[in-house]
């Protein structure tokens, strides 16, 4: 979805990329003049167009605006889009057509950031519709970003995000967006965290898919609130991961818990070290175990010395530091 998908040679952003292509096809002289006028006309039509007509031309015209003219053409949408309430309906439509990924992300992000429109049951009826059962994969992705603005969490909404979050779709981008948006739900929405991290972590679990573990352990492991004793169990276990990364994504939550949850984290990391056979990975895991273990990090590093001797050198610094 969007412009951090392409390359940076095929950035719609990039005024040099769009004018290589332009000078490719007409020459170096015709490709300026095209621009200029393309530019000139996109400014004018866009400050007098009604809301449609300023939409055909970013579906037209999108490549060729640079960084400045993306925005301009943004804040004159959300300015459309407060004047007139019945134009968020023309903008959810987008979604149910083949529209261009760059127009879809710029609708998402006017969409969800326009308060009114977020709050009208029917325009989250269409977003969901679109992310659910949508013929195009950009304008379901698209939605999803539209749904991590929830004002507050809806029970069909979830469940439907996390059905799509935990499912066999074609797309993998799609699954990934459908995690993005829990993970926001659970920084935006801290009743509902608990929950929603139990879900994620029951979608990693039973996921033979590195990438789906990979993006749902990820969600619950960075969340700015330490991790409760329930999600250390369940987090622990993919400290067995059989991809590395994951191992590592799941090591690095349990360095964030309560002190509730403090035993349990530390006897997880210190035996996930004693099974770990690369020296790298130890050091690492050794890393999340101090930060896990708070005032108790010294006695923990004794025990790690006494079972580990080749990790007695990074222990003996780690203690020198304390």
């Amino acid at each position: 979805l969007g412009r951090a998908g392409r390359t940076p040679e095929a950035a719609p952003g990039d005024p040099a990329a769009a004018r290589r292509r332009s000078e490719a096809v007409l020459g170096p002289a015709v490709a300026e003049g095209v621009r200029e006028s393309v530019v000139k006309l996109f400014k004018v039509e866009a400050e007098a167009s009604p809301f449609q007509a300023l939409v055909d031309r970013l579906r037209e015209h999108f490549d060729a605006l640079n960084d400045e003219e993306i925005l301009h053409a943004r804040t004159r949408l959300e300015k459309l889009l407060e004047a007139q309430p019945g134009a968020a309906f023309d903008l959810a439509a987008l979604f149910e057509e083949d529209t261009d990924g760059d127009v879809l992300l710029m609708a998402a992000q006017v969409l969800g950031a326009n308060a009114a429109a977020m709050a009208d049951p029917a325009i989250l009826a269409l977003m969901l519709h679109a992310a659910e059962s949508g013929k195009f994969p950009a304008g379901r992705g698209a939605a999803l970003l539209v749904l991590m603005h929830l004002p507050r969490l809806d029970d069909r909404v979830t469940e439907t995000v996390l059905r799509l979050a935990g499912s066999d779709v074609e797309h993998a981008d799609l699954r990934a967006s459908a995690i993005a948006t829990v993970s926001a739900w659970m920084q935006a929405h801290p009743d509902g965290t608990t929950r929603l991290a139990e879900a994620m972590l029951d979608i990693a679990r039973r996921s033979a898919d590195a990438d789906v573990r990979g993006h749902a352990i990820q969600a619950v492991g960075l969340q700015e609130r330490p991790l409760e004793a329930p999600g250390v169990e369940a987090m622990a276990a993919f400290l067995r991961d059989a991809d590395p990364r994951n191992r590592s994504i799941a090591a690095l939550a349990l360095g964030s818990v309560s002190a509730e949850a403090r035993p349990a984290a530390m006897q997880h990391l210190e035996g996930a070290i004693a099974l770990e056979g690369g020296a790298e990975a130890q050091r690492g895991l050794l890393i999340h175990l101090v930060r896990a273990a708070g005032p108790e990090a010294e006695a923990a590093l004794g025990r790690i010395g006494e079972r580990s001797p080749r990790m007695a050198a990074d222990v003996k610094d780690y203690l020198e530091i304390l």
